[in-house]
């Protein structure tokens, strides 16, 4: 499953994971096939609004963890 697919189970949740996958899930340059970690936090790095980055990345530690990356 990709970073992306992953991600969108949270975009109707209350949480910061929610509010990074409603921002994702309109942001037509991310990579929505990857499932490559260190691919998706450049992405994240480069294209994330400062407030936003620490949630995003959180969330990719989260997917990193549930699929052994």
């Amino acid at each position: 499953m990709s970073f992306y697919e992953w991600l969108l189970k949270f975009e109707d949740v209350d949480l910061p994971i929610g509010k990074v996958a409603k921002q994702i899930k309109h942001d037509d340059k991310f990579p929505k096939e990857s499932s490559n970690p260190d691919e998706i936090g450049t992405y994240l790095m480069s294209q994330v609004p400062d407030p936003m980055y620490e949630s995003a990345m959180h969330a990719l530690d989260y997917y990193k963890k549930e699929n052994n990356n």
